[in-house]
């Protein structure tokens, strides 16, 4: 069984569970970079900042225009392949949609390591 399959047999209040219970945030996005959910990890490196307010918003909307094709282009990948995409990334203030460079939050470059996969299903309906 693929991982997609697997968690598409967790019901949604157990999916939910278990990506509030990881240490780290963990986000859902579409095949078009639109988050439509965001959970706040136990360990977030950024702890004053709403991470919730960040559902409804696409990649490129959050992040700069290098940073947004990065990511998309590692989820795009994840889809056609089937299998989990890791990337490793520096975000800095410049990495920051303008909006966001001004949020109180560390001063010195963080690093991220991100996990794309695909899955087929959200909350009962496709992820498109």
């Amino acid at each position: 069984m693929k991982k997609s399959e697997t968690l598409q047999n967790i019901s949604n209040n157990q999916s939910h569970a278990l990506l509030s219970a990881l240490p780290y945030n963990a986000f859902v996005f579409t095949e078009q970079g639109d988050c439509i959910e965001a959970f706040v990890g136990n360990e977030a490196t950024v702890t004053s900042f709403d991470y919730k307010s960040l559902v409804g918003l696409s990649l490129k909307q959050m992040l700069s225009p290098e940073l947004a094709k990065r990511l998309q282009n590692h989820i795009n990948k994840a889809i056609k392949s089937d299998l989990t995409e890791t990337i490793v990334h520096p975000v800095s203030a410049a990495d920051l949609a303008p909006e966001f460079q001004t949020l109180t939050g560390p001063s010195e470059t963080l690093w991220f390591e991100g996990k794309a996969t695909r899955i087929s299903s959200w909350e009962g309906g496709p992820v498109r």
